[in-house]
């Protein structure tokens, strides 16, 4: 299992305040075995506007399949109107081989 945490604070020494980045971010992951957990969460301010989203992600190994359900939003404090995410994923990553996979999903989605 790992978890990482991010800190980014980045501007370009000849940009506007608009193109500030200023980002939390925190990752976790265990892969299944036989399960599987990974998350993802963001908050911060992106070229001018706050951001929040996360994410949560279960999977289960079985020999070479591994289903998974997914859930996620992504989610502006303020301006661009219309740019919320919410999506549920269900799916399926079949290992043909060593070095190969094949993954099958279906996303049920809503922006608002």
């Amino acid at each position: 299992m790992c978890g990482i945490v991010g800190i980014i604070d980045h501007r370009p020494s000849d940009a506007k305040e608009a193109l500030l980045r200023r980002m939390l971010g925190l990752y976790l992951h265990r892969d299944p075995k036989p399960w599987g957990v990974q998350a993802e969460y963001i908050d911060g301010e992106q070229f001018g506007y706050d951001v929040s989203g996360w994410y949560g992600q279960f999977a289960y190994a079985v020999r070479n399949a591994t289903p998974y359900a997914r859930y996620e939003r992504f989610e502006p404090t303020e301006g661009l109107p219309g740019d919320a995410f919410e999506a549920v994923r269900l799916g399926c990553a079949w290992q043909l081989d060593k070095n190969n996979e094949l993954t099958f999903e279906y996303m049920w989605a809503e922006r608002g």
